[in-house]
């Protein structure tokens, strides 16, 4: 492994998990709740 992706690694944990936090809050926003 080069350098860069030691160095990003960290990147590979955070963007998925801040992409479903974000999905998530925009499905709360978005979605109209049916009674």
């Amino acid at each position: 492994m080069s350098d860069w992706a030691i160095g990003q690694m960290w990147l590979f944990w955070v963007a998925p998990i801040a992409g479903a936090i974000m999905g998530a809050l925009a499905y709360r926003l978005v979605a109209t709740e049916k009674k």
